[in-house]
């Protein structure tokens, strides 16, 4: 039986989103082996983990974990040790991850410089009229029950 004769097998337990990712990603896995004179299955732990450092320059955090996902299930499905849980795969997955960048930063928002944002009311104006204005849109917003009247609904 082949790799992808094994995958096919778990169809209808898995969705076609994953069983998609576990053949690219073991092709992939497969591709890598034969082009570097490596056996693919059963994967030794230095070949796994020779993997994950050739490819971790290129691919997102996300993409190596799930590549690694794949290569476990078909081992699994073979009845294989696998060579994802040794920790000489384990290091080169930590290793790998490590170089990746942390997340995103986030986006600063769209809001008015700090310096023209008062945090303290005016000299003139009392703490209940300072917090009326800040507020003004809790204050001026009429009730549910307010919008047949003028100005939002019709005169009769």
């Amino acid at each position: 039986m082949t790799w992808q004769e094994a995958l096919d097998r778990l169809e209808g337990a898995y969705s076609e989103q994953t069983l998609r990712s576990y053949r690219s990603d073991f092709a992939i896995f497969e591709s890598w082996c034969i082009a570097n004179s490596f056996c693919s299955l059963p994967a030794s732990p230095g070949t796994l983990a020779a993997f994950i450092a050739a490819q971790a320059p290129e691919l997102a955090a996300n993409t190596l974990r799930r590549r690694l996902a794949g290569i476990r299930k078909v081992h699994r499905l073979f009845h294989l040790q696998n060579p994802a849980e040794n920790e000489e795969v384990l290091i080169a997955m930590r290793r790998a991850l490590r170089s990746k960048p942390g997340r995103p930063r986030q986006a600063l928002g769209l809001t008015p410089k700090s310096s023209e944002i008062s945090s303290s009311p005016p000299a003139a104006m009392t703490l209940p009229a300072f917090a009326t204005e800040r507020l003004s849109w809790s204050v001026t917003t009429p009730c549910v029950a307010d919008r047949n009247s003028p100005p939002y609904g019709s005169k009769t």
